[in-house]
């Protein structure tokens, strides 16, 4: 179930406002549950059944320029919060695993794709013909268009977990207990400038366009995951605990291999 309420505005001849706010109700999403049985002789079953929900909430603004003066422009914003009972149908592998009653739990929580923040904005500019000063009877500046685009969103959340010797991302987990509220933490924002110069040319009858193409130019690195022991995406910090200690003080020589690894 979805509801949405727009608004336009034009500005002159070339720009345009549009503002819209949005609410969309999810019912029935599928989920783990245990089915507990009456009698003593079956073991409880884990299945997937219709229970959980999400509601996502927020508004976009887009503002569009149409060419002016050889330039063009759209900037586009999206905030939104998604928040429900369940990311997933093995949201609640965990809960329902050691489940021994029916009374299930239903907390409502942001979901692993509550990414509140998301935006673009694309400005092209472009000379026409007999643009620019004439050479030899040419003019080299026309018929030239530079498009960039910067693009950012925030970070998807996650549910951070004690720095712990049990818990190593080497040593694999051992049932880590969250120390904060499900998807309470935030991965760093995302930023990358995308970029394309071209050039057309006309030779007889063909139009040719010779191009060049730059994405994320400005090399900007942005996580895709990190560990939630420390919120970094290079350590989990278990070489920082006792037990990593340990074992780096019998490496020798190797030691620095060890931490790279």
């Amino acid at each position: 179930t979805e509801y949405n309420f727009g608004f336009k505005m034009k500005f002159g001849a070339n720009a345009a406002l549009k503002l819209s706010a949005f609410y969309r109700n999810q019912q029935d999403l599928i989920t783990l549950r245990h089915v507990i049985p009456i009698t003593n002789d079956y073991s409880t079953q884990s299945m997937y059944m219709n229970g959980d929900f999400a509601t996502i909430k927020g508004f976009t603004a887009t503002f569009d320029l149409r060419r002016t003066n050889r330039v063009s422009a759209r900037l586009n914003y999206t905030y939104q919060i998604a928040k429900g009972s369940g990311s997933q149908g093995g949201s609640h592998a965990t809960i329902a695993w050691q489940e021994s009653d029916p009374n299930f739990p239903r907390i409502i929580f942001p979901l692993d794709f509550d990414q509140r923040h998301k935006g673009t904005a694309v400005v092209d500019i472009r000379s026409i013909e007999g643009d620019g000063p004439e050479i030899g009877g040419m003019h080299p500046l026309e018929n030239i268009g530079l498009n960039l685009m910067f693009s950012f969103h925030s970070g998807a959340p996650f549910t951070r977990i004690p720095l712990g010797d049990a818990y190593s991302s080497l040593l694999n987990f051992n049932a880590p207990p969250p120390i904060e509220a499900t998807n309470s933490s935030i991965i760093p924002w995302v930023y990358q400038l995308d970029a394309k110069f071209e050039k057309s040319f006309t030779i007889r009858s063909m139009k040719l366009i010779a191009f060049l193409r730059g994405i994320n130019i400005l090399n900007l690195k942005s996580y895709d995951g990190v560990f939630r022991q420390t919120g970094r995406p290079d350590t989990d910090g278990w070489l920082n605990t006792t037990s990593g200690k340990a074992i780096l003080d019998t490496m020798g020589d190797y030691k620095d291999d060890y931490i790279n690894w």
